[in-house]
Formats: structure tokens, C-alpha cells, sequence
């Protein structure tokens, strides 16, 4: 049962290099896996590894979910989520969470999967792990599940601009997994959005990565989405051909896949009057869906309906009263008011074509009596579906408010500390001012500190501050700097163009300065004649967007990184990230987003010559 390893390896390593060899097969023979899983149950048990445990679970429900065994899927999954998150890093974790997710989406636990998917989105993003664009396939899932094409395309493209490259061999088999779902949720979104050449596409990507990593797991069902793609773009042999593939390659757990594979072939031979062939498939579809678990009535149902064509195309009326009969039987098992409606609507017109109008109408009745309901079902869903959609984006909101909170107190504290470094010069050159009796000055500079103080209290409490208040803000810091902190005098300019109207914009309150902060203690720090300047302006023609440049005349971004290694400089500007990730926070949901663009300046020579950054932002006017 176990793998052949070195005659001195413990059995834990035995055990570890097994569950290693069951990993591959749970998506490349997954019956093959879930049997080795349930032989090593007691040697797993045995184990003093609590990751062994995890592995397990982990596998034992991936199996399931390739098996279309939902529930038993989730209850693994959880198991071993739960687990990990007592034993094992954050990076297993996150793999738990996103594989968990598939059988929650598939069950509709869309509030529930929201809920987990946020929380783990936070983990994955906090250690930067390489399954975060797992994360986005789940999300554009999760958004095909609530009707949301536009939402889940945007997913399907991020998770598929984060992909990595995917080589046979070396690529964890799971990443060409997610790949597959990925093309999958391409498909889906195009099909739904009636672009059939684009969803033949994806879905034949699909088919292709199950062949170049072995992945026949759900070889089927891809097999069947590729025909369904097909056969709506009206390629009728390339859909029989794959049709044909898929019933080839279902197995034990695929009769839902092999009989609507078959019903399709049957509908093809329908259509073509080739009565024998088109009960025999239907025959055969019908088995698999009988036999299936659980048993498909609504497709049973269907299947009947077709018969019942077929026999009033022959004019064989009783066979086609049986057939209608066990299609309206099979309908109300299944508990499937649409199915019904259909079956009702198609018995009305079959009595009204023999001149049983009675029953004709008996049946009409019926039909526009289960009808009704079916439109009022559907309104409730819609109904449900927009109170889901809304919680979820509820929820998405009261996270992202979570988060700006939280770059807004690190914002705060950065402010509260403004730089200890710059705080403990600044307070060391006024004293020394004082020692030497330049009393005049003392006071000046004083004054300025103690301005500059008030101003960083009070702007870091407040999300949007007026743009003239941000460059006065910028004026007294750079007039403080210039005064008191730097042994190379620098110079600076503060420059607005004539329409911008500095008392009427709004901004994020202290926007600019960690820029400005940057330029000073690594672009000009040790420059002779160091010059900064600053300007606000807005684009030629374009009277929605300010356009903010802060550049040096410095050492460049290159050089002043190396200055940091040789001086070993304990300063790092936390300012820049927290603003990024602040305006990344505000981007959200808004059409004209902030940008920050660097470039690096050089001169005819190619000797760096300093740093532009450029910040443009949507124009906000002060309420």
C-alpha cells in the first residue's frame, strides 16, 4: 500500500511520502485515492503528526467533491479546517478555506461561503500566499451564483492575471486544478452571456489541462460542458463527438454526466426520426439517471416527454398516454413545478391536436395554475437572490470599512509619532537656539513646531481635508525642515495652477506629505542645492482629475536604496504603504481611481537626476 522509500526511513516519513502519492491521485484517479485513504485510516490515526490528520480529512473531502458528494465534501473540508486552525500554518489554512469553498457554492451556502471567503482572503493577503488567486476563482463563482456576470468575469481575470505558470511535472497539481475551474468559469460566464465561440473556447481549455496533467476527475462533466457549448452554437458533430467522450469516460460516480451525454445523442436522433436509435439512447440515459444518486425525477421527466414525442410522431397514442403519464409522475416527485408546467402544456396541446378538448382544457388549466406559481417561485428567488446579493455586498462593505479604519489608525499613529527623528532634531535645534541666546528664532521656530503639531493632530482625524489645507501643511513642514533639520540647505516650491481652486477641492487628508517625506530622507538628504517641488494642477481638458507631482533633483530611487544598506539606516517611510493601501481602500467601487506613478529622472548621460511621483486622483468638491 505504501510507496517504496529508503529501509531507514521512520514511519511517519513513510506515511508523509504516502500521503504525497494520494495527493496527485485525487485529482488524476479519485477512486483509486479514496480507497487508499480509507486502507490507511489506522496507520493515519496511529500518527503523532496532527498534519497527517489534516492531509487526510483534506483529501477524504476533495475526493468527495470530484464525486459531486457535496455534503460529505463540506463535512471533511470543515474537519479539517478546523483542525488547522489549531495545528498548522496559515498557508495550509488558506488551501483548506478556498477547496472548502467549492462544495459550500455548490450546496447555494452563498452567505456562508461570503462569510469564509472574506476571512480568508484577509490571511492569504496578510502572508502574501500563492493561493490568493484561488481565492478569485472561488469569487467569481460565488458571483455566477448570484447571477453576476460582470463581477464574476472581473474575478475570473484577476485570478487568471495571478496564475502561475503551469508545467507537467514540476506545477502543483491543485494550481492546474483551479486553472481548469478557472477556464470552467469562463465558459460558464460566456455561455450564460450567449457568446458561444468564446465559451467553446474556454471549455476546450478545460479539456485540454485534464489531458496535459491526467486530471480525469471530472474529465466528464468537461466533456459534456464542451458538447453543451457545441450544440448552442449549433455545431452538431463536434457536440456528438464530445457527447460521445463523455460517456466514455464516466465512471461509477459520472451517471449524471454519462445520461445527459446520452439524452443529448437521443434528442440529435429525435430530431433526425431515427426513431429505433432515439429510444435506445433514451433507454440507456434512462438507467443512468435511475440509477443514480440521488435519482434525477426532473430528468427522468424530461426523458419521458421525449418518448412521448416519439410516439405520437409514430401515432402510437397509448404509448404516448404511458409516457406522458410516467413524465407527470416523475415531474412530481422531483417536486420541479417548471418541469410540470411543461409536461402540463405539452399534454393540453397533445389532447387538443386529437380533438379531446375536455382534457385539453383540464390540462391548459393546470398548466396556467402551476404556471402562476412557477413565476411566483421565480419572483421569490429574484426576490432572494437580490437580498443575498445585497447582504453579501453588506458585508464586503463592512469590511472594507474594517480596513480603512484600519489605515486610518496607522495613518493617526504615523502622524501622532510625525517622526521621531525629525521631532527630537527639530526640538534639539530650537534649544540650541536658546542656549545661544537667539531668542527671536527659538520663538519662530517654536511657533512653527508647535503649528505643524496641532495641524498633523488634527488632519490625522479627519478622512478628507481642503487642498489648501494640505499645502499649508506641506509649506510648514518644508519651511521646518529647511530651518532646522538638514546640514545641506535645500530648497522648495510649492506651485497651483491658476484654475485649480485650492478652498473648493477635497483630498485624503495628508496625502502628499509621505511623498514629500520620501523625497527628503532619500532623495535629497545628502545632495548639495537639493531642490523639491511640488505642484497641483489638472490634466489638459480634463476638469474631473488632479494631477499631483512631487519631484527631486536627488540621488534617484536605485542609489538611495543602496544608501539605505550602507548606512543601515533604521528609517523606513511606513507613510508611502499606508497611503497606498489607503487609496487602494478608497479606489474601491469608484470609476475614475487614484493612481501613483514613479519615474525615475536621468540626464543626458544617463546619471540618475532625481524622482518624479505623479498622483492623479478623481477631483472631489468640498460639501
Amino acid at each position: 500500500m505504501f510507496p517504496v522509500v529508503r529501509s531507514h526511513a521512520s514511519p511517519d516519513e513513510v506515511l508523509s511520502q504516502f500521503m504525497e502519492t494520494v495527493g496527485e491521485q485525487v485529482y488524476t484517479e479519485p477512486t483509486n485515492a479514496r480507497r487508499l485513504l480509507l486502507q490507511a485510516k489506522a496507520s493515519v490515526e496511529e500518527s503523532v503528526e496532527p498534519l497527517v490528520l489534516i492531509k487526510r480529512a483534506l483529501m477524504l473531502g476533495n475526493v468527495a467533491n470530484q464525486e459531486h458528494a457535496f455534503e460529505e465534501a463540506k463535512d471533511f473540508l470543515k474537519e479539517a479546517l478546523d483542525q488547522a486552525r489549531i495545528d498548522a500554518t496559515v498557508d495550509v489554512q488558506v488551501e483548506i478555506a478556498a477547496d472548502l469553498l467549492g462544495p459550500m457554492l455548490n450546496l447555494g451556502q452563498i452567505s456562508n461561503a461570503a462569510a469564509l471567503l472574506d476571512e480568508t482572503r484577509e490571511l492569504a493577503v496578510a502572508i502574501d500566499s500563492p493561493f490568493q488567486w484561488w481565492l478569485y476563482v472561488r469569487e467569481g463563482f460565488l458571483h455566477l451564483n448570484l447571477s453576476e456576470l460582470d463581477h464574476a468575469l472581473r474575478c475570473f481575470g484577476e485570478a487568471r492575471d495571478r496564475q502561475p505558470e503551469l508545467i507537467p511535472g514540476e506545477t502543483l497539481i491543485k494550481h492546474a486544478y483551479y486553472a481548469a475551474l478557472l477556464s470552467a468559469g469562463f465558459g460558464r460566464v460566456y455561455m450564460q452571456g450567449q457568446e458561444p465561440a468564446r465559451s467553446i473556447e474556454s471549455y476546450q481549455a478545460v479539456v485540454d489541462l485534464c489531458a496535459k496533467f491526467n486530471m480525469r476527475g471530472r474529465l466528464p462533466y468537461h466533456y459534456l460542458d464542451l458538447g453543451r457549448a457545441y450544440m448552442n452554437a449549433s455545431r452538431r458533430e463536434e457536440a456528438v463527438h464530445y457527447f460521445d467522450l463523455s460517456q466514455q469516460a464516466a465512471g461509477e460516480h459520472d451517471r449524471h454526466a454519462r445520461a445527459s451525454a446520452i439524452a443529448n445523442l437521443g434528442y440529435y436522433a429525435m430530431i433526425d426520426k431515427n426513431f429505433a436509435l432515439a429510444h435506445r439512447h433514451f433507454d440507456e440515459a434512462e438507467h443512468n439517471y435511475a440509477t443514480a444518486r440521488p435519482i434525477a425525477h426532473p430528468d427522468l421527466s424530461q426523458i419521458d416527454l421525449w418518448r412521448a414525442a416519439l410516439a405520437i410522431e409514430q401515432e402510437n397514442f397509448s404509448e404516448a398516454n404511458e409516457a406522458f403519464g410516467r413524465s407527470l409522475n416523475h415531474a412530481q416527485i422531483g417536486d420541479d413545478e417548471a418541469q410540470l408546467a411543461r409536461v402540463c402544456k405539452a399534454i393540453a396541446e397533445y389532447y387538443a391536436s386529437r380533438d379531446m378538448f375536455e382534457d385539453a382544457y383540464h390540462f391548459r388549466l393546470k398548466f396556467e395554475d402551476i404556471q402562476q406559481n412557477v413565476d411566483a417561485r421565480a419572483n421569490a428567488e429574484r426576490l432572494s437572490e437580490l437580498e443575498l446579493r445585497n447582504e453579501v455586498e453588506e458585508r464586503r462593505r463592512e469590511s472594507e470599512l474594517f480596513k480603512l479604519r484600519a489605515a486610518r489608525l496607522q495613518l493617526k499613529a504615523l502622524r501622532a509619532q510625525m517622526n521621531p527623528h525629525f521631532i527630537f532634531n527639530a526640538l534639539n535645534s530650537i534649544q540650541e537656539f536658546i542656549t545661544n541666546q537667539k531668542a527671536t528664532e527659538a520663538a519662530t521656530h517654536l511657533a512653527h513646531f508647535a503649528r505643524l503639531m496641532r495641524q498633523s493632530l488634527d488632519y490625522s482625524e479627519r478622512e478628507s481635508i481642503t487642498l489648501e489645507e494640505e499645502i499649508d501643511f506641506l509649506n510648514n513642514y518644508l519651511n521646518l525642515n529647511q530651518a532646522l533639520r538638514y546640514t545641506e540647505p535645500f530648497t522648495f516650491e510649492l506651485h497651483v495652477d491658476d484654475e485649480i481652486e485650492e478652498d473648493l477641492i477635497a483630498l485624503p487628508a495628508m496625502l502628499v506629505q509621505p511623498y514629500v517625506e520620501n523625497a527628503l530622507e532619500h532623495g535629497i538628504r545628502l545632495v548639495k542645492q537639493g531642490h523639491i517641488q511640488v505642484s497641483f494642477s489638472s490634466p489638459e481638458g480634463d476638469e474631473d482629475t488632479l494631477l499631483i507631482t512631487i519631484q527631486d533633483n536627488g540621488v534617484g530611487r536605485k542609489n538611495a536604496a543602496q544608501q539605505v544598506k550602507v548606512r543601515k539606516s533604521a528609517h523606513k517611510s511606513m507613510g508611502t504603504d499606508i497611503t497606498k493601501h489607503r487609496l487602494e481602500l478608497l479606489n474601491r467601487g469608484i470609476e475614475t481611481t487614484t493612481a501613483v506613478e514613479y519615474i525615475d529622472l536621468v540626464d543626458t548621460d544617463g546619471t540618475a537626476a532625481g524622482t518624479r511621483v505623479v498622483i492623479s486622483l478623481p477631483i472631489q468638491w468640498r460639501a
